[in-house]
C-alpha cells in the first residue's frame, strides 16, 4: 500500500531512533492496524492537530494494539487501573511530554523526505522539542523538569478510606483515579470523588 510505504520513516521516527526516544517496538509498529499507519501518510509534511493526533493514537496501538484510548493520558489511567504490575515510573510519557517527541520525530521525518531537496525550507530544531544546552549550547531534547506541581496532593494507599489517617481526607480532597482505593475498583471507598452534579447536590444539601 502507497500510504503505508509513506508512512515508514514517520514509523522509524515516532517509535525510537538515533535522534528520537524509544516508545514502543518495531516489530509491535508494523503490527498495528493499517488504518492506523496509514494515517501517518502525511506526518512530516505539515504538524498540523490533526497529525499530532493521529501519531498519538498509533503510539497508544503500539503499546496497546486494539486499545480503545485515543490519547497517550487515556492509556496511561488504563493500565495503572487494569496492570497488576504497573507502577507510575513504568508509565508510559504523559500527553504532554509526547508533544515534544512527535515534534523531533516530525523534524526527523521531514529532514529524511527532503534530504534531496536544495530548496526545502531548513526547519528550527529550538520549535520542534529541542532546547540548547546551558553548557555547552548543543541541541538536547526539551525537557520538562517539573514532575508534578509543588501543591499536589500525593494519591492515598488506603483501602476503604475510613480511617482519619486518609491523606485524602487530612487535606480536604476527595480521593481521584490514581487512589489506591480507586484502583482496587471494590467501590468501598468512603470518601470517593465527586462528579460535577454529585458535588452540586452536595453543596446545596
Amino acid at each position: 500500500d502507497e500510504n503505508i510505504s509513506k508512512a515508514l520513516p514517520a514509523i522509524h521516527f515516532l517509535t525510537g531512533s538515533d535522534v528520537t526516544s524509544k516508545v514502543g517496538t518495531k516489530p509491535a509498529a508494523l503490527k498495528v492496524k493499517p488504518e492506523y499507519i496509514q494515517g501517518l501518510a502525511t506526518f512530516g509534511e505539515n504538524l498540523s492537530d490533526e497529525n499530532c493526533s493521529k501519531a498519538e493514537v498509533f503510539l497508544v496501538q503500539v503499546l496497546k494494539s486494539g486499545s480503545k484510548c485515543m490519547t497517550m493520558n487515556k492509556f496511561r489511567n488504563w493500565m495503572y487501573h487494569h496492570s497488576k504490575s504497573a507502577q507510575i515510573s513504568s508509565l508510559p510519557p504523559t500527553s504532554h511530554l509526547l508533544t515534544d517527541h512527535i515534534k523531533r520525530a516530525h523534524l526527523a521525518t521531514y529532514q529524511v523526505q527532503h534530504v534531496l531537496d536544495e530548496e526545502a525550507v531548513t526547519l528550527d530544531p529550538l520549535q520542534y522539542g529541542y532546547m540548547k544546552d546551558p553548557t555547552n549550547d548543543s541541541l538536547i531534547p526539551k525537557q520538562d523538569i517539573r514532575i508534578w506541581p509543588e501543591d499536589l496532593i500525593k494519591q492515598c494507599t488506603c483501602k476503604t478510606c475510613s480511617q482519619a489517617s486518609c491523606g485524602c481526607k487530612q487535606s480536604g480532597q476527595h480521593c481521584i483515579s490514581f487512589c489506591k482505593c480507586t484502583s482496587l475498583q471494590t467501590n468501598k471507598c468512603k470518601n470517593p470523588f465527586l462528579k460535577e452534579s454529585e458535588l452540586l447536590e452536595a453543596m446545596l444539601n
